[in-house]
């Protein structure tokens, strides 16, 4: 903020000291050619950004409905997105869509928190990602009744790009921004993601 505030006042300094300048004005030279239309977009497509938008950040969402409950939720990230240039925000949403909370987290009434893991290169005899349930009474394993989920939401975030920002780490640009990263819909809204 402080740096904002200095930034801001060496701007002002410019503008006093260039207006303030005196002299013929020269003719105003001809139209330059239109330039070349950018290719941003959301998982791949030609468009623009949103209003706070980021060309490297995707959004998807993999149903686990059918999942029959217990201790661990095992799901795929989609085959499309190469797990090894890009960083995850992972999210359950309640099987009625009313509720979302993030994984690594707690539940949004307390009676349990998760665990995730997943790996980057193989997929394991249950899929390539599983979200694991324990009490946040005692820390033992939490058997999840089925029923209960509608779909794990996966925000992939590319590693080692600059975003119009100019920020190289999505989590830091977050922060930055004042974005709540427990809150899927906070950060959804920020990167023009809401699915």
């Amino acid at each position: 903020m402080k740096a904002l505030k200095l930034f801001s006042i060496a701007i002002i300094g410019m503008a006093i000291t260039l207006g303030s300048c005196t002299g013929d004005d020269g003719e105003t030279g001809p139209q330059g050619p239109q330039g070349i239309a950018g290719v941003d977009g959301i998982d791949g497509q030609d468009g623009q950004d949103g209003a706070n938008g980021n060309a490297n950040v995707q959004a998807f969402s993999v149903d686990v409905s059918d999942w029959a409950g217990g201790k661990i939720l095992p799901f795929n990230i989609p085959d499309n997105i190469d797990k090894t240039k890009f960083a995850f925000l992972f999210y359950l949403e309640s099987l009625n869509g009313e509720y979302v909370f993030p994984v690594p987290g707690a539940s949004l009434n307390g009676s349990f928190n998760t665990t995730l893991f997943y790996s980057q290169t193989t997929e394991g005899e249950f899929g390539d990602a599983q979200i694991s349930f324990f009490s946040s009474i005692d820390g033992t394993a939490f058997n999840m009744p089925p029923n209960v989920f509608g779909r794990v939401i996966i925000i992939a975030a590319e590693i080692g790009t600059a975003s119009k920002n100019g920020f190289t780490d999505v989590l830091s640009e977050l922060k930055a921004s004042g974005v709540d990263l427990s809150d899927y819909h906070a950060v959804a809204a920020y990167f023009g993601l809401e699915i």
